[in-house]
């Protein structure tokens, strides 16, 4: 179920993002994707007990938060990258 969701969620972020194309779709993308993982990651964690789950929520949430953080960078990368790019088309409209 948590992973039909996840799927679900991916799905709409990648037609959003087909329909357009910014960096901003492109990051809810990312971010959709990285919660489906941890979303299954903590569901597959729950058919353990003791210390392996604590250990494995652990490592779930890790990861989530690696992944968040890559889809920050690009995104802040992406926007900067815009942003250069219109004020070169407007410097060389000027020139």
């Amino acid at each position: 179920m948590v992973e039909a969701k996840g799927n679900e969620k991916v799905a709409i972020a990648e037609l959003e993002a087909r329909n357009k194309p910014t960096s901003k779709t492109l990051y809810n993308v990312r971010m959709a994707k990285a919660q489906a993982v941890y979303g299954l990651s903590k569901e597959r964690c729950d058919d353990l007990s003791g210390n392996p789950k604590d250990v494995c929520v652990k490592e779930a949430e890790a990861l989530q938060t690696q992944r968040n953080a890559d889809a920050e960078a690009q995104y802040k990368t992406s926007a900067a990258n815009e942003t250069a790019g219109e004020k070169s088309a407007e410097a060389g409209m000027e020139a």
